[in-house]
């Protein structure tokens, strides 16, 4: 029996805490904040403050912070909250710039459950996107195709959030 109960418990023990990544995200972030920087380098690593509109400084609750690591497809992001360093978003973008996704996008309820997942082709949503309610229920489908593909996908991402579901 201790077989099988310890690793459920181990198991159920991280799956509620942030990974040891994300309290290194939000570390930085703090530190950015106390030297008054919105974008630090680290190795291969960019730490950026952005915000919907204009990110303040002083109110961590209109920041995000946005993590974007080199990966062979582009750049790998995840999004977290400024207040409390809550996961919002990961995906890909093509782009130095971080303004065409292009790959995989998860999104994120304020209570940690998955909200959306699915694709991005050249900054537009492509094939079938995945969504579930703040419990985790999943909601219908969404799916798109060639015909909602526009001529300029980076309208899509022009939010610091970036391609908002």
């Amino acid at each position: 029996m201790h077989r099988t109960v310890l690793p459920c418990l181990l198991i159920a023990a991280l799956a509620s805490t942030p990974s040891i990544a994300q309290r290194d995200d939000v570390r930085k972030m703090n530190v950015m904040l106390a030297r008054n920087e919105t974008s630090m380098t680290v190795g291969r690593v960019r730490y950026d403050l952005v915000g919907r509109d204009h990110p303040d400084l002083e109110d961590p609750g209109t920041l995000l912070l946005r993590v974007a690591r080199k990966a062979p497809e582009g750049w790998a992001v995840r999004v977290y909250t400024g207040q409390d360093g809550r996961l919002v978003m990961t995906g890909t973008f093509a782009d130095d710039s971080l303004t065409v996704a292009h790959g995989e996008f998860t999104f994120y309820h304020p209570n940690g459950h998955v909200e959306s997942t699915g694709r991005f082709e050249q900054g537009v949503k492509a094939g079938t996107w995945h969504r579930y309610d703040p419990q985790g229920n999943a909601l219908s489908d969404r799916i798109y195709g060639p015909s909602t593909v526009r001529t300029d996908p980076v309208q899509e991402c022009r939010s610091t959030l970036s391609c908002k579901p």
